[in-house]
């Protein structure tokens, strides 16, 4: 299991670094708790909005992007989370 503190500034989008892996969408499971600010998170479902306070599971097959500055700490399956952590490296150099 691996765990990351993410903070994303407002108007980060993060779907650009996702191409490449399956249906352009990150595929490693999280579990989130967001401490601040709002996160718009795009599914094969559908669009949602996750506020300040909640904690949330997302299976594979999604994108997320920082409506408002935004911190968040996540869990994942280590396996997963480094496939998708090594992609996104090889995205921004």
């Amino acid at each position: 299991m691996s765990a990351a503190f993410v903070r994303l500034p407002q108007g980060v989008k993060v779907a650009p670094v996702l191409v490449g892996l399956p249906d352009d969408l990150c595929q490693g499971p999280t579990g989130v708790t967001r401490s601040n600010g709002r996160l718009g998170m795009r599914t094969k479902a559908g669009d949602e909005i996750c506020e300040a306070g909640q904690v949330f599971h997302r299976g594979p097959g999604h994108v997320p992007e920082a409506v408002e500055e935004c911190a968040n700490v996540g869990f994942s399956p280590s396996k997963e989370f480094n496939v998708v952590i090594d992609h996104i490296k090889s995205q921004t150099g």
